[in-house]
């Protein structure tokens, strides 16, 4: 027969185990349990005492009973909080799809990672940024020993659905950087739609009749991302405002390295300018395609711009300097890394799960010479 101490000693042994358990991830809320039969067998208590320690753990919040069905992992503040990891270490993740191992190869999202780290580090969390295929073997280790591992992700880039289901499912907290269709995760991007209507407004309003769409396609990746297609929504909806029911073409050129165009993609852009008689405009949904859009426009013997009027999309710093400076739709991508940021800490903290939800950031234009007017529509001195 069993003393009072070392029964109390296995009540405590048994509690630990089923923390442990969900500390761990093995056991998650709505879980059952092993039935009182086999926790007889495997403790060695009668039966009276596993019914004990069972309802001094439903009254903890740790399990909830079902008569017909069995006993569950609650789903309680105090179950969630046993499965926070120990550790204070957030991933950053892009682009999984891509061959990229510098953050520089990537300004927008240099940018926003700044906006992230700077906020993670104010808040005692480390961080680790993963790019490219590394960012693939850490997604490759599973959701279960990645939540052993990590507190919380923030990621962004295409091709990355899989894991994020994994993700949700293993009650990792995760913020999405940029567009997605999905309405099971928290994400937070820049306002392309209106960043394609600021765009097509302004260069209709500048005397260009004629307008062309590019954006890019990377190379390594299944199709157009989905910013550069809500840009056109934007884009597309202003040119229906102004009664323009015929434009010129969509264009998705190739380029790698993330900064320069395929000689495919140079050559898709070189035939669609062909086919615009000037002046036309050229909305270009990544400010990367401008210089070989400047390069190719100086080509064929045409002006910007008198001539063809070029707009970017994103604001990246060195587009003040081509010749001549590149108007563009400025996207503050820092303040969206603080967003995200701010969104995945209320995500690691919260005693309770909250609603997913998206927020957008406004964009704004800033106006240069590179889109000043037609030469038939500019105003006369």
């Amino acid at each position: 027969m069993q003393t009072l101490r070392a029964t109390n000693r296995i009540h405590a042994k048994i509690e630990n185990d089923l923390k442990a358990q969900i500390g761990t991830g093995r056991l998650r809320p709505g879980d059952r349990i092993l039935s009182e039969r086999k926790l007889c067998g495997q403790y060695g208590l009668s039966r009276t005492a596993i019914r004990s320690v069972i309802e001094e753990l439903i009254r903890d919040g740790l399990l909830c009973r079902d008569a017909r069905r069995g006993t569950f992992v609650a789903d309680s503040g105090t179950v969630r909080a046993l499965a926070q990891p120990a550790t204070r270490t957030v991933i950053v993740g892009f682009n999984p799809s891509l061959e990229v191992t510098s953050l520089r190869a990537m300004p927008r999202f240099e940018a926003t990672y700044r906006g992230i780290e700077s906020q993670a580090l104010a808040h005692g969390y480390d961080v680790a940024i993963q790019l490219g295929a590394a960012f693939r073997q850490k997604l490759s280790f599973g959701a279960a020993r990645l939540k052993t591992e990590v507190c919380g992700m923030i990621v962004g880039g295409v091709d990355i659905d899989a894991a994020i289901d994994d993700l949700l499912r293993a009650g990792v907290p995760l913020v999405i950087l940029g567009p997605t269709t999905r309405q099971d995760v928290n994400a937070v991007d820049a306002d392309a739609v209106s960043g394609g209507y600021l765009a097509c407004r302004y260069v209709l309003e500048h005397g260009y009749e004629r307008t062309a769409f590019v954006a890019p396609v990377f190379q390594g990746e299944s199709g157009v991302q989905q910013g550069f297609l809500q840009r056109r929504t934007g884009y597309l909806r202003a040119l229906g405002e102004a009664g323009v029911t015929a434009s010129g073409p969509t264009v998705y050129p190739v380029i790698d390295t993330l900064t320069s165009c395929t000689e495919e993609g140079e050559n898709q852009l070189r035939e669609a300018l062909q086919r615009l008689a000037p002046p036309f405009a050229v909305f270009t949904a990544a400010d990367i395609l401008a210089p070989t859009l400047y390069k190719l426009i100086g080509g064929l013997g045409l002006k910007i711009p008198d001539d063809v009027g070029i707009i970017g999309c994103d604001g990246q710093p060195w587009a003040e300097t081509l010749d001549p400076p590149l108007t563009t739709v400025f996207v503050d991508t820092e303040h969206i890394g603080v967003l995200a940021w701010k969104r995945l800490h209320e995500l690691i903290t919260a005693p309770a799960p909250t609603p997913p939800f998206k927020q957008l950031v406004p964009v704004r234009l800033i106006e240069r010479a590179s889109c000043l007017g037609a030469s038939s529509g500019r105003p006369k001195a």
